[in-house]
């Protein structure tokens, strides 16, 4: 995590002996919001990679992929007959859905 900007987010669930997961941790406030899924996605890539940042940029090419396809197929009835307009909506659906917050 460079520059340490997450660690509020994980300090208390990754500690020296290990994860640490209870609900008043992964509930806790960090600057203001109560954000437990970031800290869910955090701890299992600590577990799967022991926190590279390799992890989580798999992790948003996978989310993003997957919310490219959702929409796609939400949108499949409205775009079947034009196919240059689904192939401009999976590439704008695509760099939104990557796109960071």
């Amino acid at each position: 995590m460079p520059d340490a900007d997450y660690w509020g987010n994980i300090s208390g669930l990754i500690t020296e002996t290990g994860v640490k997961l209870d609900l008043a941790t992964l509930f806790r406030h960090n600057n203001e919001h109560i954000v437990p899924i970031p800290k869910l996605i955090y701890i299992a890539n600590y577990l799967l990679t022991s926190g590279s940042n390799t992890g989580l940029i798999v992790y948003s090419l996978l989310v993003g992929v997957a919310c490219t396809l959702l929409l796609l197929l939400l949108a499949k009835d409205i775009l079947a007959g034009t196919p240059p307009r689904l192939l401009l909506c999976a590439v704008l659906f695509r760099s939104r859905c990557s796109a960071p917050s």
